[in-house]
């Protein structure tokens, strides 16, 4: 079942930020609730949410869309110390690829598959944001620069800002969502499985007005080799392995997981399959890349 609050409809207007004073009550309830799955003041978190659910944790409620996203973000920032920590969430921008739409870091406005909430994030005050359009994070507190630095405009691997997520010991959050780990892909571009490949974009990049004058790479998947992934496995495996903390209180899922420890598992298992991530692998046409196989007698 989709959640109807997951991502926006047209003609909601999320520009106003809200009174905070009338969202105490959800707002403390969802601080307590992030405090029991373990996030703490000071830490970097990666936030995924739904929304809806979030009213159950004060017996439904008659809060309006901005007010639960209000007290959504006094609750994170609660929890995570106010600006000791730092709050990062997805700001793709999938116009950029699809349709060769300038990207400028100010005002392009992450997709809004993404949920109600990284647009609401996008408009509070004293955030940051990341060059690549397709793997754009953004950040809010006291590490956003490093998150978010414009040293690089590469989507994925050693020179991104997930890689900075792992430096700073970050977490991924899922609240009120399904399972999500966009990191994974992440990890993939530093392993290098072979379902994916780096892919330059030519359309502008802008900051302040000006062009960024950085080449603009992102680790994309092939379209044609049936590649799906498992995110239901994935999602398994790691509660297996204790890797996940999961609180459910009222019918609203929380799961908080740490990076770092992520990626040293996910690379011990791509080692050795690199298609784990994957539902089945794919379906490769033999000769033909990414599957060349013998090049065939060098010639002098």
């Amino acid at each position: 079942m989709v959640d109807r609050w997951l991502a926006p409809r047209a003609g909601h207007d999320l520009l106003t930020i809200v009174d905070m004073s009338s969202m105490s009550e959800l707002g403390q309830s969802i601080a307590t609730l992030l405090d029991r799955v373990g996030l703490k003041a000071g830490d970097t978190v990666l936030v995924h949410s739904g929304i809806s659910p979030l009213n159950r944790l004060v017996g439904g409620g008659n809060l309006d869309l901005k007010q639960t996203l209000g007290a959504l973000h006094e609750g994170l920032r609660q929890a995570i110390g106010g600006d000791n920590g730092t709050l990062v969430a997805p700001a793709f921008y999938y116009d950029y690829a699809r349709y060769g739409r300038p990207f400028v870091v100010e005002s392009s406005p992450p997709d809004r598959s993404l949920g109600f909430y990284p647009l609401y994030l996008f408009k509070q005050p004293g955030i940051r944001r990341s060059l690549n359009p397709i793997a754009s994070l953004m950040a809010l507190g006291r590490h956003a620069e490093t998150v978010c630095r414009h040293d690089s405009a590469y989507g994925f691997g050693e020179a991104s800002p997930w890689a900075r997520l792992v430096e700073l010991d970050g977490y991924s959050l899922s609240i009120a969502a399904p399972f999500l780990l966009t990191f994974v892909h992440h990890v993939e571009a530093l392993i290098g499985v072979p379902h994916i490949y780096n892919k330059i974009y030519h359309h502008p990049v802008r900051v302040n007005g000006r062009p960024v004058d950085l080449p603009v790479v992102a680790a994309v998947r092939y379209l044609k080799y049936s590649i799906a992934y498992s995110t239901a496995r994935i999602s398994a495996d790691l509660e297996r392995e204790g890797l996940i903390n999961t609180v459910v209180e009222n019918g609203v899922n929380v799961q908080l997981m740490r990076l770092a420890p992520i990626q040293d598992w996910l690379f011990a298992k791509l080692r050795f399959d690199p298609f784990y991530l994957l539902e089945q692998p794919p379906v490769f046409v033999a000769g033909e890349p990414p599957d060349d196989g013998g090049t065939g007698a060098m010639r002098r």
